[in-house]
């Protein structure tokens, strides 16, 4: 396997552009439409009626057991305490006073609707194998759960997205939540979050960690499928600042020496893979100036050569290429 790998030390660094693919609409569904709900303001809303009996909470069983249990971590669904619990934890005034910042920053979610809506969409429509959900709730976790995909609905923490100069997002412990991840909690990434944990959800399979190069490539698919959905830029697809990226695409061939070199792409070590592709202020195995996630980044570039040499296919033979196959168009 190494000799086979090999080779690919000696490809030249130029590439394709990553937006050359463009994927086709395989179902057209002009009437799909998504219908949202502020679970944030009607948490805060202190109905003597309870929780339980509020809209959305009420109309929405799943979403609601959802968010008590698995979001807010309350106590479970059916339980007689969760109604106190509620009461502490709406009553709390630094919650009361991210919630008023979240009213602040977030007086309507129009634009993020919008944006939300063609993105669900065209992933219906370029994928119609996924289930794509048509509720969106937006709500408060007390920082708990940014993003929440379900097969039934797709959950949004907006206290997440105030902005790193929050008063809020700043008195959050350094231990939890470091400058890098403060740095990108800005309600410009809301929409590309959503999207991104979404299709993650959705994509991901058995095979996904059967060793880093599945891995890198798993996560390589659902960023390009998220560029062909959404057209958003390369930086908002992958969730690199500019300068995270400018670094990831000047060093790409370093990059893969290095993984090629250390016999990393068929490893099956689960530390290694959570390495590559977790967040972090860099990625562990190289230079301290490199962003993290360099497995993303690759996995993304394989996926755009690969879309490049198969530019008369729908997204869905794109996204079910096996990943060693992937791998012979890969021109790093």
């Amino acid at each position: 396997m190494k000799s086979y790998l090999s080779v690919f030390l000696f490809l030249g660094v130029i590439s394709c552009q990553f937006g050359d693919y463009k994927a086709p609409v395989i179902l057209e569904k002009p009437d799909f439409s998504v219908s949202y709900f502020r679970a944030d303001k009607a948490l805060f809303a202190n109905n003597d009626d309870g929780l339980l009996n509020a809209e959305p909470f009420a109309g929405h069983p799943d979403f609601a057991q959802s968010y008590v249990e698995n979001i807010m971590r309350f106590a479970p669904f059916n339980s007689p305490m969760l109604e106190s619990q509620v009461d502490l934890y709406i009553e709390d005034a630094i919650w009361q006073g991210v919630q008023h910042e979240i009213d602040s920053v977030f007086g309507n979610t129009h634009l993020e609707e919008k944006e939300l809506t063609k993105g669900l969409k065209n992933i219906a429509e370029k994928l119609p194998f996924i289930t794509v959900p048509e509720r969106v709730f937006f709500y408060n976790s007390g920082f708990n759960v940014a993003i929440f995909p379900d097969g039934r609905f797709l959950g949004i923490g907006l206290e997440w997205y105030l902005g790193k100069n929050s008063e809020y997002i700043s008195m959050l412990p350094p231990s939890n939540y470091p400058m890098y991840k403060k740095e990108k909690m800005e309600k410009s990434n809301l929409v590309a979050d959503a999207l991104r944990g979404f299709l993650l959800f959705s994509l991901y399979t058995e095979k996904t960690e059967e060793n880093a190069l599945n891995t890198m490539v798993f996560y390589g698919k659902t960023l390009f499928a998220l560029k062909q959905c959404t057209g958003m830029d390369d930086n908002q697809v992958l969730n690199y600042l500019e300068s995270e990226l400018e670094w990831a695409e000047s060093n790409e061939g370093n990059t893969w020496k290095r993984m090629v070199a250390e016999e990393w792409l068929f490893s099956n070590d689960q530390k290694l893979m959570t390495q590559l592709t977790s967040n972090g202020p860099f990625t562990p195995g190289f230079p301290q100036d490199s962003p993290a996630r360099l497995g993303w980044y690759t996995g993304y570039r394989m996926m755009c050569d690969f879309a490049n040499e198969h530019k008369n296919e729908n997204l869905k033979f794109i996204m079910d290429a096996p990943a060693e196959e992937v791998l012979k168009f890969y021109k790093p």
